[in-house]
């Protein structure tokens, strides 16, 4: 699995920024330790281009057999275990002020 992280209007669905699509910790899943998490660090550098205004964080990881094809995104599911969609969008806003 690798994993993309990028900040997009929440208000318009519009994507500003996206990093690399990279393995979670550096290596590959079948390394991990089972049951455990994997922290993982991105940075998204800003451009000139992107726009006053509150963005939100959202998260999209791919099966990569052989290459990370953005059709083999994987779904995310809730508590309950009902899925509810493609992209995890993490529960924090980010103000960009000129």
């Amino acid at each position: 699995f690798e994993a993309q992280v990028h900040l997009r209007d929440p208000n318009q669905n519009i994507r500003w920024q996206e990093s690399d699509i990279r393995q979670p910790a550096g290596y590959p899943t079948q390394r991990w330790t089972p049951n455990r998490y994997v922290r993982q660090t991105f940075e998204l550098p800003l451009s000139d281009a992107i726009f006053s205004g509150e963005y939100e964080l959202a998260v999209e990881v791919y099966a990569c057999t052989p290459d990370c094809n953005p059709a083999r995104r994987l779904t995310f599911f809730d508590s309950a275990g009902l899925p509810f969609g493609q992209v995890l969008v993490l529960p924090v806003r980010i103000t960009v002020t000129p």
